[in-house]
């Protein structure tokens, strides 16, 4: 009974950590392509901070994603029954961030593939 616990707090963590991550995503988003007294310092200086905020919450988002997937996930016994509604979403929605925020330059520039299919379209 005490895992399912530890479970319930880490899946409430990871989704209050989520919503601080969108709101920090949603402001920063306003404050970058609307342009909102851009030249000023101050905004300068939030948009900084905002981005550092996010980065980091993210990254702790990450790693307790990684922590729940390696206990669920666990060979060594079988967690699967503390997969509920909100950690199926959590799983969703960590899947949906991972491919959102990787680094698609890697992928796509400089690939022989895409320099193929370059030739192809021209």
């Amino acid at each position: 009974m005490k895992t399912k616990n530890t479970i319930n707090i880490l899946v409430t963590f990871l989704l209050f950590i989520k919503t601080i991550f969108l709101l920090l995503s949603i402001f920063y988003f306003v404050i970058k392509n609307y342009n909102l007294q851009y030249d000023n310092k101050n905004f300068i200086l939030l948009e900084e901070k905002l981005l550092y905020f996010r980065k980091r919450i993210e990254f702790i988002f990450t790693i307790c994603m990684a922590i729940l997937i390696m206990f669920i996930f666990s060979p060594t016994h079988n967690n699967l029954i503390y997969i509920n509604k909100e950690t199926t979403i959590l799983f969703f929605l960590f899947g949906f961030i991972l491919i959102v925020t990787s680094d698609w330059e890697v992928f796509f520039k400089d690939a022989k593939w895409d320099n193929l299919i370059q030739q192809i379209f021209n």
